[in-house]
């Protein structure tokens, strides 16, 4: 498990340096691996769980508000355009859920 826990390591320095959304699903991913690892062993990951679900409030977020960014590309639609005003209110929400989680002191979304 020393491997995963040290990639887990690098990509939270990485997301650290360059906090970006792609810099935050590598480290979920990351993640995801050392939980998995931990429970197949029988170690407790309720803490790598916990960190998964807050992250991935934020990936979920991202994904919705790249499909209306596509769809709102092909023309105009007025609720289309309002629900992506809300889907960026609470996307900038996660996010700064998301790096409190992970205590980085980070908080501004690029």
């Amino acid at each position: 498990m020393g491997r995963l826990e040290e990639r887990l390591a690098r990509r939270l320095r990485e997301l650290a340096r360059s906090p970006t959304p792609e810099a935050l699903h590598a480290y979920r991913r990351a993640l995801r691996r050392v939980r998995y690892a931990k429970e197949l062993l029988g170690f407790p990951a309720k803490g790598e769980k916990r960190l998964q679900e807050v992250l991935g409030a934020f990936g979920d977020l991202e994904v919705l508000r790249n499909l209306l960014l596509a769809y709102l590309a092909g023309g105009q639609d007025l609720e289309a355009q309002a629900f992506l005003r809300e889907v960026e209110k609470e996307r900038e929400k996660a996010w700064r859920r998301a790096l409190r989680a992970l205590d980085l002191g980070l908080t501004e979304l690029p």
